[in-house]
């Protein structure tokens, strides 16, 4: 209960309600009518809340104020004052003390009660406030008659001048408001001068004007109503234009996402909104080849469905493959394909002997009639509902009588969509929905303050109160929000067939079905209900009707291998669970779907989709949560260290390829120091300390399941070459003990690279080639050379050991030092290592005066023939001989792989000779063990070794000297450099 002290022009009066809502305003209708001027027909109102009153303004024209201050929604407290133009009313609730009031007038207020029996309506004329509200005004107003502000006082004194001037006034004053265009108050008051009764030719004159008015307030109001929406299409084209670009990237990559889980229906759904919005130019057509993309990939979908469903029907498996049509529907609902399914699902149903009702309950439509209803679609799913009848009645008038038919249900549906869409916006426009927060991302909130038949206005504020207006097209407000919304309203049982309706449009079956599973509990609504779902498959009410099972409806014929499909489904939800048990139950679910010998396998070959759709979902996770762990933090810190590497390598190959920094003449040494510069970049990023990743609990559980993940898609025939588990595979070879930049990669060439190396340090482990390990030293310090430059390691080569063995031994025993040999059958490095049975091509560097292989190493290092040599990727073997400790030959050679696989180059080699490349990114990507570490200096073993031959084909001419091919017919011999005193030498040139 509460207390209102009304006051008008000196006039007040105290009265009592019970009612929850009291309206103030200017029509009659209202609790308390409110003759000021500046009063709306419907200007606010008092409601009862949870902790008292509140006042809430409705959008009047001159708003409402409280204790001298503008108010839209507003908590009262005892004594506030509410002003609407000069009339003010004084809020006294129940159970507080009457706030005194110094009052306007000396006469006592009349205390009275009023009781609200049927709210919201007025109270009885008996006890009207207004009544006693007027009859205190004419007890305490002067003689004259005069029509002040709204109060009407009645005059009995017919026919005086005094009063035919007054009733004059107060007609010319009602009729001068309309000059300054407030045609709403001039209406008031004609309205109000009207009923005083007044003589007949100003009687006749104020209606006439009072009609003119409204006609005139009618028509402005259109005008003002076309200019707000105008406003609001302005705006909305301003935002779209600023953000067209992201707008088209983000509805691209939603439509690649759908068309990835083979959901056509959201791709075409998707590319079809943006282009109802998007104004001509590059944008547009860029789209609209996304649509012709997302067709032609339906196509090709339904295609491979038809087969399947058709092996289904050949081996007279018609429920399952009907099961099958049905389960599929939703992919292609809005695309002719979703017609074609509707006409299949017919015809096995004609050739499976049924000859209900529903088997030709929906007609066959003519392509030109399909196309003109997935207009009248497009429409509906954009809320631009009247459009969208407009355009089926025109569809509907073209179509012949059974088309016709069969489509007409189709108008049901839209008016009811249209209908809640109507009370959506009432709701939204009376504030209703203010208390309705949206999220709008950052800590941002908003609501939806104003609705137009183009879109909706939000109104938001950010956490520190700062705010402002956007506006959205109803296309762009996801069919979840809009749901939300619609379930705001207090809906009957007609609204809610039209909720279901709406769901089924916008791809929220299983809500729809949900709606429409309480409804079907009705016995009165039951063939409503099926008459929906009838529509929504294109089909007729089967004679046993629809069976709800696990937010669907299917036929009685459907429903066994519904229950199937779902269990399929289910399974696949499991597998895509990180929990063990649960996965291992969903793989449970997957074997005995397979190994089911009555499926058809068709139906497998559906069920073994829906698992690896999820589990494909799952890895992506995985992936994801792995990148983002702590414990592996640091790998794209790692990523970024490789991305320097590679530069840096390709500019330290670079000098060291380019004869203008690094000469052959007199080793390089000119061009020496850049040369290690550019080394020692490359070395620091490499040798760099990484920090250590344990693989916590956690990351171990993520990688198992991962692992698991791989395995299980791979028996479901999930291709190897799947760019995602090369990515999976990618990112598991960076996680271990340690991470070290050799096992980052950044592309599959690095990959393969790495796993290439990988191999070979392997093979090279188990395989000595007769080699000593002083020798083996040597050519374990070159391939970690190399692998640090981002080249292939070299594979250790039993005939080039034996060649370089040989040639060591001769040069010591016949005391000289260079590549020719004095015996004419082993002159060159070719026909020696063909004496051998090596018959590739063959380079060679020789040293001498160096006792340890590091020291070997380091002489070929500083001289550029022999850097260039060592470093060229034209080889893939390798063979070391030392003697006597100091005289070292290395053989570098191209002929078949000894891993049983050619290895990167063996193909690609184009000619003889070919010079070694100067990039310095890597081929390959696998993880590889560590390269062996080199082993401590032992003394050379001369003796025997094996002398197999390798089935090698003629490979590239070798590279003796640097990189320049050797060419054993040349007249002229390579030049002795003798060592410096200071310093053993390798070979000269």
């Amino acid at each position: 209960m509460i207390h209102l002290l009304v006051r008008f022009e000196g006039a007040e009066e105290r009265f009592t309600f019970t009612q929850d809502v009291i309206s103030l305003g200017r029509t009659a209708q209202n609790t308390i009518q409110v003759k000021d001027p500046k009063a709306s027909r419907n200007h606010a109102e008092i409601r009862r809340v949870d902790d008292g009153w509140k006042l809430v303004d409705l959008e009047s024209s001159n708003g409402t104020s409280i204790n001298g201050e503008k108010a839209n929604t507003q908590t009262l407290k005892p004594g506030d004052v509410i002003a609407i133009g000069l009339f003010e009313i004084v809020f006294q609730p129940d159970k507080q003390p009457m706030v005194q009031i110094p009052p306007k007038v000396t006469a006592e207020p009349i205390e009275k009660t009023v009781v609200d029996t049927q709210p919201p309506r007025p109270v009885p004329a008996a006890a009207d406030p207004r009544a006693r509200m007027f009859a205190l005004a004419r007890k305490i107003t002067v003689a004259a008659a005069v029509l002040v502000g709204g109060l009407i006082v009645t005059n009995q004194i017919r026919g005086s001048i005094a009063e035919r001037r007054a009733q004059e006034s107060a007609y010319k004053s009602a009729v001068s408001l309309a000059d300054s265009g407030d045609y709403e108050d001039a209406i008031a008051r004609l309205e109000a001068f009207i009923v005083t009764n007044p003589e007949a030719d100003l009687l006749k004159r104020a209606s006439a004007k009072r009609d003119e008015f409204r006609t005139t307030l009618a028509r402005t109001t259109a005008e003002a109503k076309a200019r707000r929406d105008r406003d609001f299409a302005d705006l909305l084209t301003a935002q779209m234009a600023l953000n067209a670009s992201s707008r088209f990237e983000a509805a691209s990559a939603q439509i690649d996402a759908y068309l990835a889980q083979e959901d056509f229906a959201g791709a075409v759904d998707e590319a079809k909104r943006f282009l109802l919005e998007a104004p001509e130019g590059a944008l547009r057509e860029r789209m609209s080849e996304k649509l012709r993309g997302s067709l032609a990939a339906a196509a090709e979908s339904w295609d491979a469905l038809q087969d399947k469903v058709n092996a289904m029907t050949r081996a007279e498996k018609y429920g399952e493959a009907i099961a099958l049509l049905g389960s599929q529907q939703s992919r292609y609902s809005g695309t002719r394909f979703g017609y074609e399914i509707a006409s299949k699902t017919r015809a096995i149903q004609r050739l499976s002997g049924v000859t209900a009702a529903y088997a030709s309950g929906a007609p066959e439509m003519s392509a030109a009639a399909q196309e003109s209803m997935l207009a009248v679609g497009d429409l509906v799913k954009a809320r631009r509902y009247a459009e969208a009848l407009k355009a089926l009645d025109k569809a509907l008038s073209g179509m012949g009588p059974k088309e016709r038919e069969g489509a007409a249900g189709r108008k049901i549906d839209i008016e009811r969509q249209a209908s809640i869409f109507g009370k959506l916006h009432a709701a939204i426009n009376s504030g209703a929905l203010k208390d309705r927060l949206i999220d709008l991302g950052g800590g941002v909130n908003g609501w939806l303050s104003q609705a137009a038949d183009l879109g909706v206005t939000i109104e938001f504020r950010d956490p520190s109160g700062k705010g402002g207006t956007t506006g959205r097209k109803w296309t762009q407000v996801p069919g979840a929000d809009m749901l939300a919304y619609f379930r705001f309203l207090e809906l009957n049982e007609t609204d809610l067939l039209g909720l279901a309706a709406f769901c089924y449009e916008n791809r929220l079956a299983e809500s729809g079905a949900e709606i429409l599973f309480g409804l079907s509990k009705q016995e009165a609504l039951r063939s409503e209900v099926f008459g929906l779902i009838a529509r929504v498959r294109q089909m007729g009410v089967p004679a046993d009707g629809f069976v709800y099972y696990e937010r669907g409806w299917y036929t009685g014929t459907e429903f066994t291998y519904a229950k199937l499909d779902h269990k399929a489904r289910k399974g696949a939800g499991l597998v895509a669970k990180i929990d063990t048990k649960s996965a291992s139950e969903g793989y449970r679910i997957y074997r005995e779907i397979a190994d089911d010998g009555t499926l058809t396998p068709e139906f497998k070959a559906v069920a073994t989709g829906y698992y690896v759709k999820e589990l494909r979902a799952k890895r992506q996770a995985i992936m994801k949560s792995l990148q983002s762990s702590p414990a592996v933090s640091n790998f794209k810190a790692l990523q970024d260290m490789k991305r320097q590497l590679n530069l840096v390598r390709a500019e330290a190959i670079r000098v060291i390829y380019d004869k203008t920094i690094y000469p052959d003449e007199n080793h390089g040494v000119e061009g020496q120091p850049v040369v290690d510069d550019a080394v020692k970049l490359v070395r620091d990023l490499w040798e760099k300390p990484l920090k250590t990743v344990v693989l916590d609990e956690g990351v171990r559980v993520l990688v198992e399941a991962g692992q698991t993940t791989n395995g299980w898609l791979a028996e479901m025939g999930e291709s190897a070459n799947d760019a995602d588990l090369e990515e999976f595979e990618n990112l598991l070879s960076a996680i271990g003990e340690k991470l070290h930049l050799r096992n980052v990669c950044l592309d599959a060439r690095e990959r393969k690279l790495l796993e290439y190396n990988r191999k070979v340090w392997e093979y090279n482990r188990k395989n000595d080639g007769g080699m000593s390990g002083f020798e083996i030293d040597c050519i374990t310090i070159t391939n970690e050379y190399r692998e640090m430059m981002g080249r292939e390691i070299l594979q250790h080569d039993e005939l080039l050991g034996k060649t370089a063995e040989k040639h060591s031994t001769e040069m010591v025993e016949m005391a000289y030092f260079a590549h020719e040999s004095p015996i004419s059958t082993r002159r060159t490095p070719m026909d020696r290592a063909k004496l051998e049975g090596y018959t590739g091509g063959v380079g060679e560097n020789i040293a001498t005066g160096y006792g340890s292989p590091k020291a070997a190493f380091d002489g070929w290092y500083n001289s550029s023939g022999h850097h260039r040599n060592m470093l060229s990727d034209a080889w893939n073997h390798i063979g070391i001989g030392c003697v006597n400790g100091t005289m070292w030959t290395e053989n570098l050679g191209r002929a078949a792989s000894h891993l049983g696989t050619e290895s990167r180059e063996d193909k690609s080699r184009a000619a003889p000779g070919r010079r070694g490349g100067v990039n310095g990114g890597g081929d390959g990507d696998r993880k590889a063990a560590d390269p062996p570490a080199p082993k401590k200096d032992e003394p050379v073993k001369a003796g025997s070794r094996s002398n197999e031959k390798g089935a090698a084909p003629a490979q590239p001419d070798g590279k003796c000297i640097g990189t320049e091919p050797f060419d054993p017919n040349k007249d002229k011999k390579p030049e002795e450099t003798p060592a410096p005193k200071d310093k053993p030498a390798p070979d000269g040139e």
